[in-house]
Order: structure tokens, then sequence, then C-alpha cells
């Protein structure tokens, strides 16, 4: 017997004693369809054509109360026109959604895991000054909590009946989690425009953070991320055709804070939710316009996760009376992996052919990336998903073609054999690239993923201990001997279980520590009836 199952198999703990770990208790899909009309302020002019549409989700706190959770956000839409004036003018406009679930199940200390996603997104000009505005927010949500289970005595007249137990105990390894939050974390950068004349217009703008790292060490947590801005501007021109660019910057996102976690092994699965975000034309030190500031607010929310061993009542036999046990499995999961990682992607598509027109510029692009499925098979976890692409080429002449198009993205790494899992997988795009080569798209992007790989364990742990004090069994008599030659596999507990007596008689009666391994022989003290 090795020293790991020698500790444990001498453990002296209560029934009382509880095993309590994390498991999934319930899960849903709660399904939003928002549509709204928009009406265009007096100050922009009417719509010949819509350019390009970047939407996103921006989530909102989870509210817990009496069995109910209650999930929301906002959609953000910017839609990019072509006016009626030859201008390229923007529209954001952001849509609150929320929507709840109710379940026993729910409490303010439940783990809740939201996977929000849109679907069917889809902006249209129902007249030069009208838009409809049209998505699905799904929300995939999963509870977990703690589930506890301590054995329960049952037959029993007195206290004393607990001492004629034996107990067998054992350990599984499984995730614990403590969530908590990072507020005010801020971003600031000037971003310099190096065209050959100073910005006129800023006419769109974005925002999007990423997270790169979460590390916890010594006290001390390491957040990085990206804050991933994207501007529209136009030249300051009085020509009629003016020249348009798209400005793109990742700022790096770093904070270190003080968080006190219990001792152990802990890693961080991060979400990066932006707060207050400013962008503004100003002045360089030349007094031209040729300077974005950039000023926003973020906050991490964080879930911390170790591994760690549980002990639970594994089995419980009675050397007095006649017994029966009811066991209960307890479903939970062992953490795997947490991380970021990052790779790179390509693809191309095809542009719609337009006759009499050259195109030879991308104007504007949106480069999103879906991730949905994990495979695991042959030792190796593969993340599966599909990058969408969108984007606006001219001509010389001024006109505009929008196209989109998709490729297949894949990612894959080592995580040895694993037969059941979960896997939660967030991704974003960290970089790209789009450029026009004849009449073709070539996409070249940076795919960032956020990721916890869990592995399914489970625990048949004694519920129910019940005696029967109507068939007690009868006294040992010490003067009956049985030598008994045990099996190699065999154990202290499995033969004490055989013949209803304590380990702690067995030992005795050898004079020797049983649990260290059995002898070829030993001496068992034996009922009456036997």
């Amino acid at each position: 017997m090795n020293s790991k199952n020698q500790n444990l198999e001498n453990m002296k703990t209560s029934l009382k004693d509880e095993f309590c770990v994390w498991s999934e208790v319930g899960g849903t899909v709660l399904e939003n369809e928002l549509s709204e009309e928009y009406i265009l302020p007096d100050y922009l002019p009417d719509i010949r054509k819509i350019l390009l549409v970047k939407t996103k989700a921006e989530e909102d706190d989870i509210f817990t109360e009496d069995g109910r959770a209650e999930i929301g956000g906002r959609v953000v839409f910017n839609v990019i026109y072509l006016g009626d004036t030859g201008e390229i003018k923007c529209v954001n406009q952001s849509y609150t959604y929320s929507n709840f679930t109710n379940s026993d199940n729910i409490y303010d200390e439940s783990i809740i895991d939201i996977q929000t996603s849109l679907k069917n997104r889809s902006v249209r000009a129902l007249s030069p000054r009208k838009l409809m505005m049209k998505v699905k927010v799904v929300s995939s949500v999963s509870v977990r909590n703690k589930v506890c289970v301590s054995p329960r005595l049952i037959g029993t007249t007195s206290v004393e009946d607990e001492f004629t137990l034996e107990r067998k105990i054992n350990e599984i390894e499984c995730v614990n989690f403590i969530q908590f939050n990072e507020s005010d974390i801020r971003v600031s950068e000037d971003i310099d425009y190096k065209g050959q004349k100073p910005i006129g217009d800023l006419i769109a703008h974005d925002a999007d953070v990423i997270p790169t790292e979460c590390k916890y060490n010594d006290g001390k947590l390491y957040i990085k991320g990206v804050a991933r801005v994207w501007c529209l501007i136009s030249e300051a021109s009085e020509d009629e055709n003016k020249k348009y660019e798209v400005i793109e910057r990742n700022i790096p996102i770093t904070h270190t804070s003080d968080v006190s976690l219990p001792n152990g092994e802990w890693n961080c699965y991060m979400q990066l939710d932006m707060g207050d975000f400013e962008c503004s034309v100003a002045n360089d030190s030349y007094g031209e316009s040729r300077v974005i500031e950039v000023d926003l607010v973020c906050r991490a929310k964080i879930k911390a996760i170790s591994n760690e061993n549980s002990v639970f009542t594994d089995d419980v036999f009675s050397t007095a009376y006649e017994y029966a046990n009811t066991y209960k499995r307890v479903n939970t999961e062992r953490l795997l992996k947490t991380s970021c990682a990052n790779f790179s992607v390509s693809g191309s598509g095809e542009i719609p052919k337009t006759e009499g027109a050259s195109f030879d510029r991308v104007i504007l692009s949106s480069v999103d990336v879906d991730m949905a499925s994990v495979d695991v098979s042959q030792g190796k976890a593969v993340f599966n998903g599909e990058c969408n692409v969108k984007a606006v080429v001219s001509d010389k002449d001024g006109s505009y073609v929008n196209t989109e198009f998709s490729f297949p993205v894949r990612y894959e790494m080592p995580i040895g054999d694993v037969e059941k899992y979960r896997c939660r997988c967030d991704g974003t795009v960290l970089d790209s690239r789009v450029s026009l080569d004849d009449n073709k798209l070539n996409v070249n992007a940076e795919i960032g993923i956020n990721y916890e790989l869990f592995e399914n364990v489970s625990a048949d742990t004694v519920e129910v201990v019940a005696i029967n004090k109507s068939q007690p069994l009868q006294n040992v008599n010490e003067k009956v001997m049985v030598l008994y030659y045990p099996d190699k596999n065999e154990t202290l507990w499995s033969v004490a279980k055989k013949y209803n007596v304590s380990r702690a008689s067995l030992e005795n009666v050898n004079n020797k520590q049983l649990s260290e391994g059995l002898p070829r022989v030993i001496v068992i003290p034996t009922h009456l009836n036997t």
C-alpha cells in the first residue's frame, strides 16, 4: 500500500464531516431578439448606401436573488454609410437587452458562467432617413454550486452506535473557484497621425479590450491585455473627393494589485469589459490636428481556479449490527489548463465584379472570429472556428463596393489523455491586415483565444448508513481464531470488512501495523457464528 492510501485509511474523521465540491447544477440558453428603428438626426445627411456595419455585445453584471439570475448588457451598432453629399458618415447607437433564468439552484454564492454571441445581424435602410437594426443575442448560461454530502446514520438510538462503524476515506482532485473584480483599470495614449494632411473629422471610433495574460503569485495579481482602438478619419481638404483613412492601434493594458487567496497554486480566467471611452482630435506641437487622444477605463472579471484534494467517505461497515449503505454520485471537474494563446491565420475572398470599375484601395474592413467548438482526441485539444471578414473597396472615381466572406480557423495543443471534458473559449482578433490584390482580398490576422479546459471527474460517496439494531452480530470470541491467507490485492480494509471486525482489532491480535501491508498469513478474531 502506498503512503497516500495508508494515510487516508488511518484518518479518524466523524460521520458529520462534509464532502463539498463544485458541480454543475443547471444550464440554459437565453435568446433576445432586438429590432429597433433609428431615425437620423438632422445634422447627418441622407443615406445613399450602407458601407459597413460593426456590432458587438457588452455584458453587464449578473444579479442573483431568490432563485433568479438576471443577465443583460447592450449591443453596440456602428453603421458607416455613404451620404447623399458624397461624404462618409457614421451612426453609433446602442440598445440594451436583459433576460433572466429561474432555478431553485441559483444562490448568491453560485458561479454563473455566460457566453454571449450575436446572430442574424442586419442593418438596412427603410428610407434615406431611417434605419432598421436587428440582431439576436444568444446567451449560454451555466450554473455551478458547492454540492455537499455528509453521511447520515439512521436506525440508531444513541451516539455510541457511531463507534461501531468502520469508515473508509478516499480523496479526489477537483476544482475550487473564487470570483472577484478589478475595477478602474485606466488606459491613455496619444496616437500620432502621419498622413500628408492633418485630420479633418473623426467620423467614427471604437475599441475592444482583450485579455492576454492573468497570473497570481505570492499575493500579487498581474493582468495584461490590449485595447484595440479603431478610428475612421477624413483628411482636412476642400476637395469634393475627401480622403478617408482607418487608424488602428493596439494599446497595452497592464495592472498589478494585491490579492489574498488561500494557499495553493491558483490559475486565472479573465474577462475584460470596457467602461468609459473617449476619443478626440488634438493638435501636435506644430498646431496641426495630427493627434488622436484616447482615454478609456476597463474592468477585469476574474475567476481564480485551483485544483484541490477533497476527502469523501468511500465505504462504511458496522462491526456490531447488520447494515446497508446508500451512495450518491457527485460530479465535478478537475482543471487541466487555463491560458491565453495567440496564433496566425490567413484567408482570401473575391470582390464582386463591377462593370467599368477598377478597385485600387481598401477603405474599410472588419475582421472578427467565432470559436465554434473544441474537440479533444488523441491527446490533443483542437479549437475550431471561423474568421468573418467585411470590407469596402473603392476606385479612383469614388465608387464603393462592399463584400464579405469567411474562412475556417484552427488551433491545437497537447493535453494528454482525457475522456470527458468541458471547455470554455472566447476568441478575439488581436491584429488584422486586409490587402487588395487584383480582384481578390487577402487577410492576415492574429487570433487570441482565452480558454479554460476541465476534465470531468466524479465520486461515489456514502450518503446514508442504515444499521439494523434488531440484527446484532454476535460478540467476538477471542479464543476462536482463523488463519487467513490474503490475496496480493487485498488491504486491511477489505479483510476487516469481510469479517466485520475493526481494523484496530486486527492489528492488536496480530501485534502488527497491518496498514503498512498484509503479511502472507494473518490471524482473524471471529464472531461466534463463523
